[in-house]
């Protein structure tokens, strides 16, 4: 996305960069990097956007977070089974797939609530899913009103993440600071730009998340914690200050 900000003497063009894939570039991208010699400015949510960015464009590149759309949420009781949500973008849902496959034991009993765009929730549905767990899957169109209700119907968020994945690996926080915000104890793998957030959440492939498929209420505290310390940080007051400060 680009704007054009009228100053004296010349324009000033900015530029959010959201998500270029650093190691295939498409026609697109590559079209989008020539024009990086006439950018004052560039901005990334997070750092290994910034860093990847930064091995293609040396100009100013200043990093400002995605605002949150929603207000923060009470935690509510937990549910039996335990219900999960999970909630992206098509281009996520191969993480969540290979996730269902390897990422529960035997005897686990599962809700999962999956809320994507229509080309996510197509690919999901024609995937061969396989588990050790009993899983029981409800799929939805994702939409800030359909958040709210998953939120007030689950017991925890979960995000499978795939490092390794150049297109992936400078996501930012935004998935795991809105399930924070809706009251969901938040089992996440370990994207750069969680690493501030570690004490709010659990290790997705670590001893943690047995025991919140067992009792999220356990996690419960966390998130409380993360809703009066990081979560203000997000608003859309304080992250509209930012852009102010960087227009003016």
């Amino acid at each position: 996305m680009s704007k054009r900000c009228p100053s004296k003497p010349k324009d000033l063009l900015k530029i959010k960069v959201t998500g270029v894939e650093m190691e295939a570039l498409t026609a697109v991208q590559v079209a989008l990097l020539t024009i990086y010699d006439m950018v004052d400015v560039a901005t990334t949510s997070s750092r290994m956007m910034q860093q990847n960015l930064a091995m293609y464009y040396s100009g100013n590149i200043e990093l400002l977070e995605d605002a949150i759309e929603f207000f923060p949420h009470d935690i509510k009781p937990v549910n039996k089974p335990t219900t999960l949500l999970w909630f992206g973008h098509a281009s996520n849902i191969e993480h969540l797939i290979s996730f269902i496959k390897l990422g529960f034991e035997i005897g686990d009993q599962i809700r999962l609530i999956i809320l994507s765009n229509e080309a996510g929730l197509k690919y999901f549905s024609r995937a061969q899913l396989n588990s050790k767990a009993e899983i029981q899957i409800q799929l939805g169109i994702w939409s800030p009103e359909a958040m709210v209700h998953a939120s007030k119907l689950a017991d925890a968020c979960i995000i499978p993440i795939n490092n390794a994945d150049p297109k992936k690996n400078g996501a930012s926080s935004n998935r795991l600071i809105t399930a924070l915000v809706l009251g969901l104890p938040v089992a996440a793998g370990a994207l750069d730009s969680y690493k501030d957030f570690e004490k709010y959440y659990v290790d997705i492939n670590g001893e943690e998340f047995r025991v919140l498929i067992e009792d999220p209420s356990i996690f419960h505290d966390r998130v409380k914690l993360a809703q009066l310390e990081v979560v203000p940080k997000f608003s859309v007051q304080n992250i509209a200050s930012k852009w102010v400060e960087l227009l003016t």
